[in-house]
């Protein structure tokens, strides 16, 4: 299916640009560095009400709403150096690469929790509703496979046990804070948010007011599609875009 510029531009926002650099074709990759899973609360009633309130022009309006929020998140996480492995659901699963387990890794994923956040509050104090975030981030190596063909139907695995132990930590996570996994060995002392050491070993971390500058330079959001990579897009998503 050929796709006209900006359609194809929308597409691969929904494709990991790692896939970019691997260029896409089959293989089994092993990646180290931090995991963020982030896990959105409160879609399914905000539907609700605003089906009651508006029918379908109210769900149309909720949808642009919702479209609004993701793309911030996706920039944030491509801002602080992530590449978002996986959409499930109301979740995002974004990954940040090292070469070890550094704090630098680290660092990036709590920065980007705490803009991830803020992207949410704001919504809450522009369009009222009762979104709420729940974050978590591990540490560790995990696999990734690519599978199929250019002209077909591709897709992108990834599995691990720190991606686990950070779904865990956000489930475990507080309204608003985010979870930092055991795994994660200890909070990064260029990290200003007040940690509280758990009994189940991980960190809550309770991030400041005001928003902080990080020590590492934040990265464009913007990408270059080419067009074989849109074959990781699902067909039926590709024609509601082109």
């Amino acid at each position: 299916m050929t796709m006209t510029e900006p359609s194809a531009t929308r597409a691969m926002r929904l494709v990991p640009r790692r896939l970019l650099a691997w260029g896409g074709r089959p293989a089994l990759r092993q990646c180290v560095g931090s995991v963020l899973f982030a896990d959105i609360a409160g879609f399914t009633a905000m539907t609700e009400a605003a089906r009651r309130r508006g029918g379908s022009r109210g769900i149309e309006q909720l949808t642009l709403r919702l479209n609004g929020i993701f793309t911030e998140l996706v920039a944030a996480v491509q801002q602080a150096g992530g590449d978002i492995l996986k959409f499930g659901g109301d979740a995002l699963l974004a990954a940040f690469d090292a070469t070890d387990l550094s704090d630098s890794t680290i660092s990036r994923a709590v920065w980007c929790a705490d803009r991830l956040s803020r992207v949410i509050r704001h919504d809450r104090r522009c369009h009222g509703g009762r979104l709420d975030l729940h974050l978590g981030i591990a540490c560790g190596d995990w696999s990734e496979v690519i599978t199929g063909e250019a002209g077909a139907r591709r897709e992108h695995f990834v599995h691990g046990a720190c991606i686990r132990q950070a779904m865990d930590a956000a489930s475990a996570a507080e309204r608003r804070t985010c979870r930092l996994a055991a795994s994660a060995c200890r909070v990064p002392p260029d990290v200003p948010v007040h940690a509280v050491r758990m009994r189940q070993g991980n960190w809550q971390l309770n991030f400041p007011k005001k928003p902080w500058s990080p020590n590492f330079e934040t990265l464009s959001s913007v990408l270059a599609p080419p067009e074989t990579m849109v074959d990781f897009v699902p067909r039926q998503l590709r024609s509601q875009l082109a």
